[in-house]
């Protein structure tokens, strides 16, 4: 727990996110420009709304030892209850 907040982190190990998208990965409709994957760029922006609605903050980073990237949730103590 940190400040009050239960944190979750999911990492992948792809390539990472492109340098100053790590807030646009959360926009409707948002795709990376070499992402060679299908989809309509809805899923992290799905995911972002559920979370929000339960009064999380999501964030994303490129990890700092390795490629990926990081995906943080920071849930209140408060959502659990």
């Amino acid at each position: 727990m940190v400040d009050g907040c239960i944190i979750f982190d999911i990492t992948d190990n792809c390539p990472g996110l492109p340098t100053g998208a790590e807030a646009k990965v959360f926009d409707k409709f948002y795709r990376g420009e070499t992402n060679p994957a299908g989809g309509a760029g809805l899923g992290l922006p799905i995911v972002k709304g559920f979370a929000t609605l339960k009064g999380a903050t999501v964030t994303a980073q490129n990890r700092r030892n390795r490629a990926g990237a990081v995906f943080s949730f920071a849930f209140p103590e408060s959502a659990t209850a």
